[in-house]
């Protein structure tokens, strides 16, 4: 039969949601949630002015759990959820704060992007504070601008072999 199309209707059954520094440590990490009624996979697209993240998450699945990372302090991002099969499902605001006023001062003197390995750079723990143990663990995008970081600072944090 031609003219016509096949719909594919998915249903949310719970979320979308969004929960920012799901594990009480990670300031400027979220989790989006959502539970379909049939398996589908999930793309978000985060936006701040000119900057737009999109990521299509592996794997097709009824229940998600996904991070939400690469956001910076001080800010106010929408993330849009769209259902692959299904669609747009909706969009979240998440809120950053700014960095703690014991954060130390990174400053960039060089960048250039094209002469870089793509992704994230991961620095190792910065002191906080005069105590022993206060300390922030920290990853930075192409132009230092920190992206991610934590106040558990573990011992013994690096890349893998196998570049994971």
């Amino acid at each position: 039969m031609l003219g016509l199309t096949a719909v594919f209707a998915v249903e949310v059954i719970e979320g979308p949601s969004l929960l920012m520094n799901p594990n009480s440590t990670t300031p400027l990490a979220g989790l989006v949630e959502l539970t379909a009624d049939e398996p589908v996979q999930v793309q978000l697209t985060t936006t701040f002015g000119a900057e737009v993240q999109t990521v299509r998450f592996p794997g097709v699945s009824q229940e998600h759990a996904l991070p939400v990372l690469g956001l910076k302090p001080d800010r106010t991002y929408t993330i849009d959820v769209e259902l692959i099969p299904g669609g747009p499902v909706g969009t979240l605001f998440a809120t950053t704060d700014p960095l703690p006023a014991d954060f130390p001062t990174l400053v960039t003197h060089v960048s250039i992007p094209e002469q870089m390995e793509p992704g994230y750079t991961l620095l190792d723990c910065f002191n906080r504070g005069p105590a022993p143990g206060e300390r922030y663990i920290t990853i930075v995008d192409h132009a230092g601008d920190v992206v991610w970081y934590s106040t558990e600072c573990l011992s013994g944090i690096r890349q893998l072999v196998n570049g994971e």
